[in-house]
């Protein structure tokens, strides 16, 4: 048990998925990292970097220092009209002593709101902030869905949709996985490698250190820029051994890129 929660940790979301469409890569990675930025900005949970991950078989999310709780949420509840509120007397009646009763307050402590469509009680306070681990699979599935797939797969049996059959999930939230099932897989801390060159699942103890278990044991290069230099470098040093130039088009260049994790 940890007696303290920490303030700040790394996330990561990595979903591994059968062959990704390479024309489309690109605009998925881009899609995703930024719907998860999004909703965790909207959250309140802003940390700091942003990294997107995209090859064949993975896209994944990097975001370094995020924080391990929303920052307390200020409430607004508007309860029953003045007029309803309090009868000839001013006592309050059945109406704002039930509202102050499920606002958890004495009706003393209800505020008064005068709009020009006239006046309400109302209810002021603050409520604690949800924990990132409780709030982050909902962002990551609602990312997923509003990704730009013009054809979404149905396989085997299930009645999940996207748009390659899917096959792991890795969740952490620092050193911890984020428990839920998105998509129909369970998130853990186990990603897989290069579908030929490298051998079974490799473990994830952390999201800092991803990229580079992924290139030291797996043979994949995980960050689209870092494959697409390799692949051009490649392609340039072979127009130079063979005494000439490579000529290489930028279009082409991405779908290269993005049907490869280990360039040679």
């Amino acid at each position: 048990e940890h007696d303290l929660m920490p303030v700040t940790a790394d996330f990561l979301v990595e979903l591994g998925t059968e062959e990704l469409p390479p024309k489309a890569l690109k605009d998925l990675e881009r899609a995703f990292a930024e719907g998860l930025r999004s909703r965790i900005s909207a959250a309140g949970l802003d940390g700091g970097e942003v990294r997107s991950f995209a090859t064949p078989r993975r896209l994944a999310v990097l975001i370094s220092a995020l924080r391990c709780e929303q920052p307390p949420q200020k409430l607004e509840k508007r309860g029953p009209p003045l007029k309803v509120a309090f009868d000839g007397a001013g006592k309050p009646t059945r109406a704002a002593l039930a509202f102050a009763e499920g606002c958890g307050v004495e009706v003393a402590a209800l505020e008064k709101l005068e709009t020009p469509q006239g006046a309400w009680l109302v209810y002021r306070g603050e409520s604690g902030g949800r924990p990132a681990a409780e709030l982050l699979p909902a962002m990551v599935a609602e990312a997923l869905a509003e990704l730009p797939v013009p054809r979404r797969m149905r396989w085997g049996a299930s009645h999940v949709e996207f748009v390659r059959p899917v096959h792991w999930l890795v969740m952490l939230l620092g050193h911890d996985v984020v428990e839920c099932e998105i998509l129909g897989l369970k998130a853990g801390r186990h990603t897989r490698g290069h579908r030929f060159m490298s051998g079974g699942s490799l473990e994830v103890k952390s999201p800092a250190e991803y990229e580079n278990v992924l290139r030291t044991e797996g043979f994949v290069v995980a960050d689209f820029a870092a494959r697409r230099d390799q692949v051009r470098q490649g392609a340039e040093h072979a127009g130079l051994a063979l005494g000439g130039e490579a000529i290489v088009d930028a279009a082409v260049l991405d779908e290269v890129t993005a049907l490869v994790e280990w360039p040679v």
